[in-house]
């Protein structure tokens, strides 16, 4: 028994028979659980908990049992552990009244049969951890809160009773990590309050306790903590942790220790931004490290943080780096190796269709990789021109840019400072071949670079954004080719999205500018002279209503048309915004086009022949993993001519959208990007004609990596791409190519031809009219204005020309919207139907 025990605690893996990858996510309708803790049970099968609930899943994260743990006013489960027998040991915190907090003890079976129910101590701690040990005993360390913060430790034999019971004589800071050791002891990490030493403390199981410091000297401008650590063959330590400089800027911790505790050595990683290294596993080469990446200053930020897997070698090397989680806040919290060929993660991932994350189970292969099949093939283009504005900053993100002689070009960019891991605005000259010819810091404080526009006087104008105490604020900065600044001005409004430089030679910004009330924001317009001085401010929008300028284009008339969305105050859907002012900046009208109960946008508008508009962005059903590209034509008095959606590959975005001579309309931007799992994205480049068939789709990036196309524009014969990708997780760089380097592909099905919806409005029926060459199964839905199912029809097309005729008899006046699916293609209708 004792030697079937110890293989349980060794370093070295147990299970070595390949499994599938999978990333899962465990949903509870009635409540919002974090990840606790899991254990490995068998070759084939794992156990978690949540804040309330135990889980037993299968080797692919399939659920094979669920129990809801709660009892009393409140229950917290902390800590899991499996012994030899299959039966599983929980240590929580149980609020059998809403003062009255216990920490208690449960044993059950597999199957959820309560055991034992063991009160070892009354109050509410930090944190708990139960731990095996020999001859069916078991740990269990908690740390209670107080003026001195001391961790106590209790052995228990496998009927609940009380061994021991200890208590350290150190007073700590509010966190801890418990492990066994090989030889069956348990050892605890800690760190004292006041001088942030480290220390090492091991209990045997005669309840005598031993300490060493961990000789890890603390530097005057930074601390370093310690969160994980583990046991490594030559009786050392290895253990991570982060570098901390404020709340959340920092670097990932990794450093090794002899038996003694003297260091032998230590690296910093700086991942991306705000690092923290939650956890260590040894493995027979080296380190797997499991981090949180990508915070901001922001706290509580929705899209700040990202799941990241670090694989060193034997002395701290960085081998490669795999990020997992989604667009969102995503936190790391439990490592496991469980074979040779895996890695298991546990912790919290946001997704589209819920408000709080929820508790995720992520298996990898051995080298950090979730498996993923891809409907096309992306591809990385001979000339694809990396932007190096300089080799200190990790990230490095292209904003704007604008072409100058000779392709080159004048741009913006953010770029994130590795001593601080703040982001600075920047602009830059780069040749034709993507050299940076030279780079200027535009302020001495860290902020974004928003946009950047041509002046008429061959300038160029850049609009930085800044945090102070009372909110943002504006910064104007107009400078020559060189990167000399002619001027400086400074504007304030709620929130600002893009500039453009006007034909008398002044400057128009947008956004959004809020009233003081938080509830009613509106579309604001700021006409800036040449200088950048404030003109005149427009506030478009309604009551109750929450609009946002994204995009600006001025038109041949010197009207302009603006971009962006509109929701109502504090709701969750919202819709594609279109607005036209003249120079003056009055409201000339204004559109907005539903796609139905969801969230749609638009990021960027184009002139397109005869005067319309064609603009692209995104769109997204509310309570759904997916979102589609957006594309939407108007006519020059606003009138929709046509609105279709893209499903490309999972989530995909409109970022990006020209308008050729050709009557070709070209659309970039980013797809392939899941709810959660893999965080990557490729960039597209789709072309379609003037009637939005889709006639090609070109892709390229490389898995693992996040590649987006952020801007389309034409230099004399070409057509030129640019954007942001990586080449790992955290060294993001900024990239141009051409269009021809990019290989197309056709799209799914060849749809072409037209789709017609008449009469409209209507009165007791309406007719569906489809000529294309696409054959094959057809969706027909109608939405109501809240987003509710009234008509489903699902036909067969298996001619040129599919006319249907639809019912509406039975339908109350008012606005509907037609969903139309042929193949991959999908299309929007609106219909009116008035009174009868």
């Amino acid at each position: 028994m004792k030697g079937k025990w110890l293989l349980l605690v060794l370093a070295l893996p147990l299970y070595a028979s390949p499994q599938s990858t999978f990333l899962q996510l465990y949903t509870n309708p009635n409540d919002r659980e974090s990840f606790k803790d899991m254990v490995q049970v068998s070759a084939n099968e794992y156990a978690f908990i949540t804040e309330t609930f135990f889980y037993r899943v299968d080797g692919n994260g399939r659920v094979l049992f669920k129990k809801d743990m709660k009892e009393g006013q409140y229950t917290y489960l902390e800590s899991i552990m499996v012994d030899n027998t299959g039966n599983f040991y929980i240590a929580a915190q149980v609020f059998t009244t809403v003062s009255t907090p216990e920490i208690v003890v449960y044993k059950m079976t597999s199957s959820g049969q309560l055991l034992l129910r063991k009160v070892l101590s009354m109050g509410s701690p930090f944190k708990i951890s139960i731990l095996p040990a020999p001859n069916d005993h078991f740990f269990v360390a908690y740390l209670m809160p107080g003026p001195s913060q001391h961790l106590t430790l209790h052995l228990l034999n496998n009927q609940g009773i009380d061994l021991w019971k200890k208590t350290l004589s150190r007073d700590i800071t509010n966190q801890f990590a418990a492990h066994t050791a090989p030889n069956g002891e348990v050892e605890l990490l800690f760190m004292t309050q006041g001088d942030n030493r480290t220390w090492i403390t091991k209990a045997d199981l005669a309840g005598n306790l031993t300490e060493k410091e961990i000789l890890l000297q603390q530097p005057a401008n930074l601390k370093l903590h310690s969160n994980d650590f583990c046991n490594t063959p030559d009786g050392g330590y290895a253990f991570s942790g982060q570098t901390v400089e404020s709340s959340y800027m920092g670097d990932a911790l990794l450093y090794k220790t002899d038996k003694d505790g003297h260091l032998q050595w230590k690296k910093e990683i700086n991942i991306n931004r705000g690092d923290r290294n939650t956890a260590i596993a040894m493995t027979t080469d080296g380190f797997i490290l499991l981090c949180n990446a990508g915070f901001t200053e922001n706290w509580g930020s929705s899209i700040d943080g990202d799941l990241v897997l670090i694989k060193t070698d034997q002395q701290g090397n960085v081998q490669w780096k795999k990020a997992m989680g989604s667009a969102k806040a995503d936190f790391a919290t439990r490592l496991l190796i469980p074979d040779v060929n895996s890695i298991l993660i546990g912790g919290q991932v946001s997704s589209p269709t819920e408000i709080a994350p929820l508790p995720m189970l992520c298996k990898t292969d051995n080298q950090g990789n979730l498996s993923v099949t891809l409907p096309f093939q992306p591809v990385q283009p001979a000339t694809f021109k990396k932007i190096a504005v300089y080799n200190g900053s990790p990230v490095q993100k292209l904003v704007k840019l604008t072409l100058i002689a000779d392709e080159a070009f004048i741009a913006g960019a953010n770029l994130q400072n590795p001593n601080d891991d703040l982001i600075y605005p920047f602009i830059l000259k780069a040749d034709k071949t993507g050299q940076v010819v030279w780079n200027k810091q535009l302020t001495k404080a860290s902020g974004l670079i928003i946009g950047i526009t041509q002046t008429l006087d061959g300038h160029y104008m850049a609009l930085v954004e800044q945090k102070g105490f009372f909110g943002k604020h504006y910064t104007l900065t107009k400078f020559n080719v060189n990167g000399d600044s002619l001027s400086t001005t400074y504007t304030g409004t709620t929130m600002l999205r893009d500039i453009i430089g006007v034909s008398d030679g002044g400057f128009l910004l947008t956004g959004m500018e809020d009233d003081g009330s938080l509830a009613n924001p509106d579309l604001v317009l700021i006409k800036t002279d040449a200088a950048g001085k404030e003109l005149w401010k427009r506030e478009i929008g309604i009551a109750a209503q929450w609009e946002l300028g994204r995009s600006i284009k001025e038109t041949p008339d010197h009207d302009f048309v603006i971009a962006g969305s509109s929701q109502k105050a504090f709701g969750e859907a919202s819709d594609a915004h279109v607005v036209k002012v003249n120079k003056d900046g009055h409201l000339l009208w204004a559109r907005t086009i539903a796609m139905g109960a969801g969230i749609s946008v638009l990021n960027d508008v184009a002139l397109a022949a005869g005067g319309a508009y064609v603009m692209t962005g995104s769109s997204s059903p509310l309570l759904s993993d997916k979102k589609d590209v957006l594309v939407i034509m108007l006519d020059k008095q606003g009138v929709v001519l046509w609105e279709k959606t893209y499903d490309l590959h999972l989530r995909d975005a409109g970022l990006a959208v020209l308008y050729t001579a050709e009557d070709t309309i070209l659309v970039a931007g980013s797809t392939g990007e899941p709810a959660a799992g893999r965080l990557e994205q490729y960039g597209f480049l789709m072309k379609l004609n003037k009637d939005g068939r889709k006639e090609s789709v070109q892709y390229f990036g490389a898995a693992g990596v996040q590649t987006t196309v952020e801007k389309v524009l034409r230099a004399g014969d070409k057509i030129i791409l640019a954007g942001n990708t990586q080449d790992e997780y955290g060294e993001g760089h900024m990239y141009y190519t051409t269009a021809d380097a990019v290989a197309a592909a056709p799209p799914g099905e060849p749809v072409a031809g037209s789709l017609t919806l008449y009469p409209n409005p209507a009165y007791s029926k309406a007719f569906i009219s489809m000529k294309n060459n696409y054959t094959g199964p057809v969706n027909i839905v109608l939405y109501n204005t809240t987003g509710q199912q009234v008509l489903v029809l699902q036909r067969t097309k298996t001619s040129f020309e599919l006319k249907e005729e639809v019912p509406l008899s039975n339908l109350s006046s008012g606005m509907y919207y037609f969903f139309i699916q042929q193949g991959s293609d999908k299309s929007v209708k609106r219909l009116e139907i008035v009174n009868r």
